[in-house]
């Protein structure tokens, strides 16, 4: 399949919804085109989810065991980037249309008719029952930036809990001993896991994670929302790195560890706990090495890139692995024989989803609306 294709096509048939929009968009008239337009639109979109959910559990091989921490981390970056990169794609592929999605749909709720049969009402009381009209408007547009807004939400969170396991553990030791009743905060420093032994263990595991997994994460991010066509780097991303897609995605990431960081901080100065001691560093120098680890990954040369995120194997899938039920159904109006080799290619595009193409660019990805987010 090719990279830059939409989903679920043979890198020659591309036989994607939008393509076919492209067909009959000058040939029909603007209301059936619409509504033809919808359809397809919310197909692909409940094609895309149910994609990354299947990639979200497909299984890794074995790998080193040095490894073997980083495939949990695996699997939810390339279900989330492949959902965030078609969302972005099909976004792009439906701006391009002047026309609005937006379909007005009634239907009849029976529920007040049912209850009266059921109390056996006379004759002349059911006659006058009518069921309840309902309204209802559909935006495809807008069904797109909100699948969009929770696909990069999602990502952002779970990137950072990846990275900060370490400190939710002792979090929510802490959260539990705070909220115990009648609890005197002043003895929290006397529990176990705020010794300082323990302490330097949970710091030292965190700031392992931070310099092994924020290059490992940058790498899936600039490979799959920087490449071009073809697995390279678009130049128009090469161009402009500080400005580019991955940057400003990873931006509250980065935040959030930092501000996990801060109120781990803030809870030992209370307790009188020597930082320096722990070799507990601060949240400004911390924010810079992980501002400065993830820059080094957006200055590697790209081969270098691909061969980070190729440390972890991908398993080859083989044409007849078992597809989501929308998945299998690929494009309206696609070719039985294209739909044979459909199968193929999602599973080659969940191989070679680090090449995945589309820049995006948005600020505070967490807090802003996705409209913000363009290709």
């Amino acid at each position: 399949m090719a990279s830059g294709d939409l989903i679920y096509l043979s890198g020659s048939a591309k036989a994607s919804h939008p393509c076919a929009k492209a067909k009959i968009y000058r040939v029909l008239e603007m209301s059936t085109f619409q509504g033809l337009a919808q359809e397809a639109v919310d197909l692909c979109m409940r094609s895309l989810k149910e994609a990354s959910e299947y990639l979200s559990r497909r299984s890794l091989p074995s790998c080193d065991a040095s490894l073997q921490a980083f495939q949990p981390l695996v699997q939810m970056m390339d279900s989330q980037l492949f959902l965030v990169k078609h969302l972005l794609l099909l976004r792009e592929q439906v701006a391009a249309f002047e026309c609005e999605l937006v379909v007005s749909e009634k239907y009849f709720n029976f529920a007040n008719v049912w209850e009266a049969l059921n109390l056996k009402l006379p004759d002349g009381i059911l006659g006058i029952l009518k069921p309840t009209v309902y309204h209802a408007e559909v935006d495809s547009k807008k069904d797109i930036e909100s699948e969009l807004k929770a696909a990069c939400e999602a990502l952002i969170t779970n990137v950072t809990a990846h990275i900060t396991q370490p400190l939710a553990a002792v979090n929510t030791k802490i959260g539990h001993f705070l909220a115990s009743p009648g609890v005197d905060r002043s003895s929290l420093k006397d529990q176990g896991f705020m010794q300082p032994d323990e302490l330097r263990d949970v710091i030292g595991a965190f700031m392992a994670n931070v310099k092994a997994k924020v290059p490992f994460t940058a790498a899936h991010i600039r490979l799959y929302l920087s490449a071009a066509p073809g697995g390279q780097e678009d130049p128009q991303q090469e161009a402009s790195r500080s400005t580019s897609t991955s940057p400003i995605l990873w931006k509250p990431v980065e935040m959030r560890l930092v501000d996990t960081w801060g109120r781990l901080e803030g809870l030992l100065e209370e307790q009188g706990t020597s930082l320096e001691m722990l070799g507990f560093p601060r949240p400004e120098p911390l924010r810079e090495l992980i501002a400065s680890l993830f820059n080094a990954v957006m200055e590697e040369p790209w081969e270098n890139v691909v061969q980070m995120v190729s440390q972890v194997p991908r398993r080859n899938f083989s044409a007849d692995t078992t597809l989501p039920a929308a998945a299998s159904q690929g494009s309206l109006g696609q070719p039985e024989a294209d739909k044979a080799q459909a199968a193929e290619g999602v599973e080659a595009e969940a191989q070679e989803a680090p090449s995945a193409p589309e820049p995006l660019a948005a600020e505070g990805l967490a807090e802003t609306s996705p409209s913000e987010l363009r290709v």
